[in-house]
């Protein structure tokens, strides 16, 4: 068998596979020879139908068995000998064999390109860490009132803003003859974002025992499909109301934390000490990305269509979820899925060319993922998703994820690397200036598509 590669383009390769007419009779003969001892043929016993009959009445199923057979042999020695990184399905032309003649034919074939890699270690940085200030300290402790606050009868004074207001409900469709709504101990949060303006407006001011009567129209996109784009009269009986009482911030409130606070004052040190940490872990962590991007750009090699596409799919189903958390994203809502496609596809072709850059800096430094450290992410990865170790490793083999896991590990290590031997100057910034660095670096990452 002789196989010859030519280039087409940096990610593809024509493979002519050559092969002699003895090794086509052999596999004709062998391939025959199993059809012979199985097939099932009027008025033969099983195993002792003539080849001869055998070849005519299989000889599409023969003939393209044998091709298979041929075409993969082929193909493995055309990746060995050439030292091909071959990925997708390949294409073929002139695909016949027959009995008592060479084969030749062409493949054409997607692989990973080669590339000369450029310097990775001594790269100049900058790492800018958000300075944490009293503001932020005063923010954090106002979310801790929040999160602390009481709920209080304050059913001696008309409802107002940031009031839960509880009412018995009894809805009317106006513009369909739909059956009467009903819903009782309905709690409504006057002034909230998440509230429909009429119910604000119209229970603001009310008070326990009252009775109100309000017409609600709710748009078109409203998460209820029931109630979306339907007007509705409302009778509203008012059944309680509370107010949120904030506690205050005082030394009695940072002990109650509990944690052996000691009072107000190391209450606030610890705050500042932690978002002084997540500080410095998320520069880290944007530092990192930024480093990766100047690989990416002193990098500017062609990439696989196909890897392009699998991660285009991957950062599409991702970018999806995203809006769908975000409630942003309800099937009823025109949403531009072109536009999010090109988004994802651009940061698709950084993702690959990244993904290579790391790959190849990996095996340049000869790095190495033991079994304990998959495991570790196994266990990061069913903690986060509340599930044990051993369900969460059954999945991932099922999936056949694990070489993804390993991969990926080895990636990380790798930009391990490239920060440890960076240049990295720290600079104190402010978290607008942070924020701006952070999105310079996302569509730095989008505009290498």
């Amino acid at each position: 068998m002789k196989t010859e590669v030519s280039s087409l383009a940096d990610c593809k390769r024509e493979v002519s596979i050559e092969v002699p007419v003895d090794e086509v009779n052999r596999e004709f003969e062998k391939v025959t020879g199993e059809y012979a001892r199985y097939a099932s043929v009027p008025g033969f016993r099983p195993g002792k139908t003539p080849k001869s009959v055998v070849k005519t009445r299989y000889k599409d199923s023969i003939r393209n068995e044998v091709m298979q057979h041929l075409l993969s042999h082929g193909l493995s020695h055309a990746v060995k000998d050439h030292n091909l990184r071959v990925i997708g399905n390949p294409s073929f032309d002139n695909l016949t064999a027959e009995e008592g003649k060479a084969l030749s034919v062409k493949a054409t074939v997607e692989v990973i390109p080669d590339f000369n890699l450029t310097e990775y270690k001594d790269l100049e940085i900058t790492k800018r860490v958000p300075t944490i200030t009293d503001a932020d300290i005063d923010s954090e402790l106002k979310a801790l009132q929040e999160k602390n606050a009481e709920l209080v009868p304050a059913e001696d004074r008309p409802a107002q803003d940031g009031d839960y207001i509880t009412v018995d409900l009894k809805g009317k469709f106006l513009s369909t003859e739909e059956q009467d709504l009903t819903a009782n101990d309905v709690e409504v949060i006057i002034g909230a974002p998440n509230v429909q303006t009429e119910f604000s407006d119209n229970l603001r001011g009310a008070k326990v025992g009252e009775e109100k009567v309000f017409k609600v129209k709710y748009p078109e996109d409203f998460s209820s499909k029931d109630l979306a784009g339907k007007e509705l009269e409302y009778t509203a009986q008012v059944t309680a109301l509370r107010a949120k009482e904030l506690p205050e911030i005082d030394d009695e409130f940072a002990k109650g934390l509990g944690g052996e606070i000691e009072g107000l004052e190391d209450l606030r040190k610890r705050i500042r000490e932690d978002l002084e940490v997540a500080a410095e872990r998320h520069a880290s962590s944007v530092m990192r990305d930024e480093l990766l991007d100047k690989l990416v750009k002193l990098n500017p090699f062609e990439v696989p269509p196909t890897l392009i596409e699998q991660q285009t799919r991957s950062r599409v189903e991702s970018l999806i979820r995203d809006l769908v958390y975000q409630r942003v994203y309800r099937p009823d809502t025109d949403i531009n899925l072109e536009n999010i496609r090109e988004e994802a596809r651009n940061l698709a072709i950084s993702d690959v060319r990244g993904a290579l850059i790391l790959e190849r800096i990996a095996e340049l430094e000869k790095t190495e993922v033991t079994n304990d450290e998959i495991d570790h992410e196994i266990q990061h990865l069913a903690d986060r998703n509340g599930q044990t170790f051993e369900a969460m490793k059954s999945r991932l083999t099922k999936e056949e994820a694990l070489d993804n896991i390993r991969d990926n590990l080895k990636n990380r290590k790798a930009l391990d690397v490239v920060v440890a031997h960076a240049k990295i100057t720290t600079e104190a910034v402010t978290h607008e200036a942070a924020n701006e660095a952070e999105e310079t670096v996302t569509e730095s990452v989008a505009e290498q598509g």
